[in-house]
């Protein structure tokens, strides 16, 4: 039988709710609009650098999907 989960300080409440809103700022600012061009480019390159993978990454997803063990 799982325990129950033993209650939270308010310490530790206060630091969850804390980080969960960081967090969903982190989020909002990132799905934010730019205001102009510049910011429009910069963002998408950041976007662009973000989904680059590495030739380690490349490679672990091909045997993934080739069902290899690789």
């Amino acid at each position: 039988m799982p325990e129950a989960p033993k209650p939270l300080t308010p310490e530790e409440e206060k630091k969850l709710v804390e980080e969960r809103l960081a967090k969903k700022a982190a989020l909002q600012k990132k799905t934010a609009r730019p205001l102009d061009y510049k910011e429009s480019v910069e963002s998408e390159r950041l976007k662009q650098k973000e989904l680059k993978k590495s030739g380690a990454e490349k490679r672990n997803a091909m045997c993934e999907e080739l069902g290899r063990g690789c």
